[in-house]
C-alpha cells in the first residue's frame, strides 16, 4: 500500500503536555519556541486525568487550577499563538483517563466521586486502587461513558482555531501490573451488558468476553468519530497507541481495526525505544497495517542519551514509510541536561 500523506502540518509534531507550562505567558513562549524549531503542529494536552484545562460544559477544570477558573483559556492561549505563528493547534487529551494520584479529587464534581459507577471495576466489585504510577481509568463497555466521552471530543472539535483532537489513553488504564482486560472490567454492571449485547454469559464464554472488552474501545472511537463528523466538521481525529501490536491488544486497543475502518486520520506511534532497531520494526509494522490513516512515527526523546540518535529514527520513520514524525516531548527536549537538542533537531525539521 502506498504510503497516506500526512495531514498538514502533522509531518512535523510536537507533544506539549500539562506539565510543560504553568502561564498563560509560559504557552506563548513555547508555541512561539517550536514554531522557529521547524515544528508545523502541536499536540497540546487539555485533558489529563478526568479535568479539563479549557472552559468545558462537561468537564470541572484542572485539579493543576485547584479546579477553578484560572483567569485565562490555556487552549484559547495555544489557539491564538499557533495560529500567529503558522502551527496546527491539536487538542490532546487522554480519553480514558478518570483521575491519577494516591488521593480522592478535592471537588466533588470530579467524576471519580460525581460517578463512580463508570471507573473500571473488578470481579468483587472494586475499582482500581488510586495510586502514584498511574491513572485510574473509566468504563468504555457503557454505553453512558461512551456518550460523555464523545460529547467532550465534540466540545473539543467546536473549538474555533483546533485543527484537531488527539486521543490519548484510548485504552483500558490497567495495564499489565494489574492484570489488564483480564481483571478489568469484570464488575457485575459490565458482565450483565455483555449478556445483553452479546445473550452470553460472561463466567462461560471468556475468550467472547474479552474480545467484547476490546470491541467496545472500538466501539467508543467510532462514536468520537461519527459525533465529530455529524455536523459537517472536519476536524482531524488522531490517536496515540502502542506501536507493537501485541502490547495493543492486552490494553483492549485495537489500532488496526480503527485504521481499516477510517476511524482515524492519522496514526501516532508510540514508538519510544533506545534500540534503533526496535524502532524501525515498530514503524514498520504500522506502516504494514496502517489503513485509511497515516502513520506518524512517535520518537520518545526520553530514551535518547544524544540527539544523534533522535535524528536516526527521524531518519528512519522517513525511510520505512511514515508520513511524519511527532517527538515526546517539548518538556523533554527543554531539560537542561539536553542543551543541544533543539539546536540539533532544527536541523532536520527545517530540511
Amino acid at each position: 500500500m502506498p504510503r497516506r500523506e500526512a495531514p498538514l502540518g502533522l509531518e512535523r509534531a510536537i507533544w506539549v503536555s500539562r506539565f510543560d507550562w504553568r502561564t498563560a505567558e509560559d504557552i506563548e513562549q513555547l508555541v512561539a519556541h517550536a514554531a522557529d524549531l521547524g515544528f508545523r503542529a502541536m499536540l497540546f494536552q487539555v485533558r489529563g486525568n478526568g479535568t479539563v484545562l479549557y472552559p468545558s460544559q462537561h468537564e470541572v477544570w484542572s485539579d493543576a487550577m485547584r479546579f477553578e477558573d484560572p483567569g485565562f483559556d490555556p487552549l484559547d492561549v495555544a489557539i491564538r499563538a499557533a495560529l500567529q505563528h503558522g502551527v496546527q493547534l491539536h487538542a490532546w487529551i487522554n480519553l480514558m483517563s478518570g483521575w491519577s494520584g494516591v488521593r480522592e479529587p478535592a471537588d466533588p464534581r470530579q467524576l471519580w466521586l460525581s460517578h463512580p459507577e463508570w471507573f473500571l471495576r473488578d470481579g468483587t466489585g472494586e475499582r482500581e486502587p488510586l495510586s502514584a504510577q498511574g491513572y485510574v481509568g473509566l468504563n468504555p463497555c457503557l454505553p453512558e461513558v461512551r456518550h460523555y466521552l464523545s460529547e467532550l471530543c465534540l466540545e473539543l472539535a467546536r473549538v474555533p482555531g483546533v485543527a484537531g483532537v488527539h486521543l490519548d489513553y484510548v485504552r483500558f488504564t490497567s495495564g499489565d501490573q494489574l492484570g489488564g482486560i483480564e481483571r478489568f472490567p469484570d464488575d457485575e454492571l459490565t458482565r450483565t451488558r455483555f449478556q445483553i449485547d452479546k445473550g452470553l454469559d460472561a463466567t462461560v464464554h471468556k475468550v467472547a468476553f474479552r474480545q467484547w472488552k476490546i470491541d467496545c474501545v472500538t466501539a467508543l472511537v467510532a462514536q468520537v468519530r461519527a459525533r465529530m463528523r455529524a455536523d459537517g466538521g472536519k476536524v482531524l481525529l488522531s490517536a496515540a497507541v502502542f506501536a507493537d501490536p501485541i502490547r495493543a491488544n492486552a490494553a483492549g486497543q485495537d489500532w488496526p481495526t480503527w485504521t481499516q475502518r477510517g476511524l482515524l486520520d492519522a496514526l501516532l506511534t508510540m514508538s519510544y525505544t533506545e534500540d534503533d532497531a526496535t524502532f524501525r520494526r515498530f514503524v514498520e509494522a504500522a506502516c504494514a497495517r496502517s489503513g485509511r490513516a497515516a502513520v506518524i512515527a512517535g520518537v520518545g526523546l526520553y530514551k535518547h542519551q544524544d540527539s544523534l540518535q533522535t535524528v536516526r529514527q527521524m531518519d528512519l520513520a522517513k525511510r520505512v514509510g511514515a508520513a511524519g514524525v511527532a517527538l515526546f516531548s517539548y518538556g523533554e527536549m527543554v531539560k537542561p541536561e539536553r542543551a543541544t537538542f533543539a539546536h540539533d533537531l532544527a536541523q532536520w525539521l527545517k530540511q
